[in-house]
């Protein structure tokens, strides 16, 4: 209680005198040359929970590697916290413990498609057990009851259905249309060519999507980010095309896709998975989403008919269209000569664009710059692990409620070395500061960062803490608690051995880190059980696969083994995939979403047999394809149709303008409310784009979400 109550006074102390040094943070932020000027001390952690006993059919087999350990405790180093403006929270007039949603859902996203055995229907429940609904075709019922799905023995594609049910003391009703398959196809407005300085024209592929309600009509709309064809890892050199976000209306009924707005974010945001992380929520309460994301000059907007709109800083796209010339233009910052492709130099901003018309909220410096200039605008940019343009642009985003009212947006810069996280509120059409952590590289809490984040509420009262690969911040931005092993390529969140507590699941890349598979308590940190595989483990997953084991079981890439939720071996040498988590097939465990293979990465669901300890393909989802390489990864995997199983959006292999939106064939026994209502789970696909994407969770076993 002691340190934690230092870390209190502290964070006290510093807003306090956050006014004086108002001048001083933003000159010290802006410019990457200040120095830390107190500590921030990790709180105590509290005794481990007892495990489990394992009700198993199978003896697990005890693991040798895997044991308990109390977590790391170092000598804090410094990091900096800044508090920013407080004065925000007077703008909302919201009682405590109450939360403006991401959006205000008002259909039940009724869904009929055509399977091997008829036509299978389905639509949302928002909570309420023993509800009534009425499914009818051709004005005959063919269904009543309170499940939230039917299969019609007799269906056909294109065959229409209406849905029926009451909303308080209104009746309403939906119509769905059969699709011919268990997908619709859309055609897109597909970008134009980015000619490039090496004669080049680069084209683009549809790539990481999110969803929010875009224009207040209680719908979901989804947003695109279109990858140039050639963009690039960090640690590479390259030109590439630029970056595009689209915002689409699309009717499941039809196949429509309607284009909303275009955001073309110009030649100075690089193309490629760390460069954008883009972040779509409802951040101040009108009902109407916003989307945010890292900007620059020639950041430009276009409505619907591909008219501009506006633009960021200085000129608009029209003014760098880099095919008049290949020569270096003024405000064109990427580099022409050494490390060829790559933005180094100029401003970097943070905007918010307005969910209607994608038109330009507000845009404010981003935070923290790349590191301090010398007379040439260069930035001294080795705080963030090197000196040529790879670590210092790496960036992740999120959404958090970091206290009452509407979230916060959280975008990251830094993992690898030097660590930076900042809060930013929507108030009054204004991006305001709500708090800055920034480890320097000296820090204990520097290096601790992944390839992805999650935000969940880990100590119960009621705001979020911003999981960051092994560092965890509090609401407030002070350290919550830190493992101390360092950066990890995935992670997964959720109550994995039903103990009532959220627990982190990480694997971890140094080979000199005392684990790298390991779980451990996402409160205190501390260590459950770990590996040590003794070198760089890139993959993992925890899913519920097996239900003769308590909880979910873990698997990782280096490691042949599965464990369950306590570290025993349960199967040798035998592990499903690697990739992803999916709810498809209706029963109470989880199915995995993976690939074919490195040739052909035709997009596959598969179910895991744990007595034969094999994979099953329940779906392969030919004529499209995944993105991001050996990654896999679909466009989106998240609960935004029918029930509460998950779609899957993917890009069609032959036409780069079309995407295909997948839903169950099954039929379950189970009804559950739209995973959207959960809050992690929700915070999950906001943040399920950032980098090396990973699937979103819930908080509780899936037994427990089941409305009983």
């Amino acid at each position: 209680m002691k340190k934690r109550f230092i870390a209190h006074a502290f964070v006290t102390i510093f807003a306090c005198i956050g006014l004086i040094f108002a001048t001083i943070v933003t000159f010290t932020v802006l410019t990457g040359c200040g120095k830390p000027n107190d500590e921030v001390v990790v709180s105590p952690a509290p005794q481990q929970t007892e495990a489990p006993e394992i009700t198993s059919a199978v003896t697990p087999e005890a693991a040798p590697t895997p044991v308990s350990t109390d977590t790391p405790t170092p000598t804090p180093e410094p990091a900096l916290f800044i508090p920013g403006d407080s004065s925000y929270t007077t703008s909302y007039d919201v009682k405590k413990g109450e939360y403006n949603p991401a959006e205000t859902l008002t259909t039940r996203a009724f869904t009929a498609v055509k399977t091997d055995e008829g036509v299978l229907l389905s639509w949302r429940n928002f909570g309420t057990k023993d509800e009534v609904f009425t499914v009818k075709k051709d004005n005959k019922v063919i269904y009543t009851g309170s499940l939230t799905n039917f299969l019609d023995n007799t269906g056909k594609a294109a065959d229409v259905y209406t849905l029926g049910y009451h909303e308080g003391n209104e009746t309403r009703s939906e119509e769905a249309v059969a699709a011919a398959d268990i997908y619709r196809e859309f055609t897109l407005n597909y970008p134009w060519d980015t000619y490039l300085p090496n004669g080049r024209h680069s084209k683009h592929t549809a790539n990481d999507m999110s969803v929010g309600d875009l224009d207040g009509d209680g719908q979901l709309e989804i947003v695109l980010k279109w990858d140039a064809e050639d963009s690039q890892d960090n640690s590479k050199d390259g030109w590439t095309g630029t970056t595009i976000l689209d915002a689409y209306k699309l009717d499941f009924n039809t196949g429509d896709a309607k284009l909303m707005w275009r955001i073309d974010l110009g030649i100075n945001i690089r193309s490629g998975a760390h460069y954008t992380q883009f972040q779509v929520w409802d951040y101040d309460g009108d009902g109407v989403a916003e989307v945010l994301c890292k900007t620059a000059d020639g950041t430009t907007t276009y409505n619907s008919a591909l008219e501009e709109t506006g633009h960021v800083g200085a000129v608009s796209m029209s003014t760098l269209d880099s095919h008049l010339t290949r020569k270096k233009q003024e405000y064109d910052y990427r580099n022409h000569v050494e490390g060829p492709g790559r933005v180094l130099s100029g401003p970097e901003y943070l905007t918010a664009f307005d969910g209607r018309t994608g038109e330009i909220i507000d845009t404010v410096n981003y935070i923290p710059s790349r590191g301090e200039e010398n007379s040439k605008g260069v930035a001294n940019m080795s705080s963030w692990g090197d000196n040529y343009g790879n670590r210092v642009d790496r960036f992740l985003a999120a959404t958090a409620y970091i206290d009452e009212g509407s979230p916060a947006a959280i975008f990251c810069r830094g993992y690898y070395a030097r660590t930076s996280l900042t809060a930013w509120k929507l108030v009054d059409r204004k991006l305001t500061l709500a708090w800055i952590f920034d480890a320097p590289g000296n820090s204990i809490y520097a290096g601790q960062g992944n390839h992805g984040l999650s935000v969940n509420d880990v100590d119960g009262d009621g705001l979020d803490e911003i999981i960051y690969g092994s560092l965890v911040l509090n609401n407030d931005g002070t350290v919550l608690n830190c493992t101390g092993l360092g950066h990890g390529d995935a992670m997964h969140v959720s109550d994995f051995n039903n103990d009532g507590r959220l627990e982190v699941f990480q694997v971890h890349e140094s080979a000199g880190a005392k684990y790298h598979i390991e779980l451990h308590d996402a409160e205190t940190g501390e260590i459950i059980w770990g590996v040590n595989t003794k070198k760089d483990t890139g993959r993992g997953m925890a899913a519920d696969i097996d239900p003769r084991y308590e909880g979910a079981e873990m698997w990782a890439a280096v490691n042949g083994n599965t464990f369950d939720c306590n570290g025993n071996v349960i199967y040798t040498n035998k592990k499903p995939s690697v990739n992803f988590s999916i709810f498809w097939d209706g029963d109470l465990l989880t199915e995995l979403f993976d690939y074919s293979n490195t040739t052909t990465y035709i997009p596959q669901v598969q179910k895991w047999d744990y007595e034969k300890q094999k994979a099953d393909v329940l779906l392969s989802a030919e004529g499209t394809t995944v993105n991001n390489g050996t990654k896999g990864n679909a466009c989106l995997v998240a609960d935004i149709l029918g029930d509460w199983r998950e779609e899957i959006i993917l890009r069609c292999t032959e036409d780069p303008a079309k995407i295909r939106i997948y839903t169950t064939p099954y039929t379950t026994e189970y009804t559950a409310p739209c995973l959207l209502t959960e809050r992690a789970y929700r915070e999950g696909i906001a943040w399920q784009n950032s980098a090396y994407n990973q699937p979103a969770n819930i908080s509780v076993p899936l037994k427990d979400y089941i409305l009983k």
